[in-house]
């Protein structure tokens, strides 16, 4: 049993056994989102050559030769890198809908402040917005 990477993307792979592929039999679940492959969990069942288990996204999983996967949901593509970490904590969020003035101010109170001769101007799809003339 060997993990086959995609060519564009490392952390999406593929479960092959020797030359066969193997597929997430999913049964007549909805579609989801590429399940998460604990990788040292896929394990051959005994008596069964081409039949295994394996935990993607906290639950358990059979997977079968991909041609042999019909009239269900399946995966053949795990994504098998680390979680990525989490966004920061919300810092501010801008609506620059002001008309005038150079700052704008943010819901929690928080202002940011246009600089070197940027100003707010209408717009012409958007509402307002701000014009920068591109000198530092």
């Amino acid at each position: 049993m060997k993990l086959d990477p995609t060519p564009d993307d490392p952390d999406v792979q593929a479960v092959l056994y020797g030359p066969v592929v193997l597929a997430g039999a999913y049964g007549n679940r909805p579609s989801m989102t590429m399940p998460r492959l604990v990788k040292d969990s896929v394990r051959q069942q005994s008596g069964a050559t081409l039949k295994f288990t394996a935990t993607a996204s906290g639950e358990t999983v059979t997977l079968l030769p991909v041609a042999r996967v019909h009239h269900q949901n399946y995966n053949v593509y795990w994504l098998t890198g680390e979680p990525p970490t989490p966004p920061p904590a919300f810092a501010a969020w801008h609506r620059f809908d002001e008309t005038r003035g150079t700052s704008a101010a943010d819901a929690t109170g928080k202002t940011a402040t246009l600089t070197r001769g940027a100003s707010w101007r209408a717009s012409t799809w958007h509402g307002p917005g701000s014009s920068m003339s591109g000198r530092a």
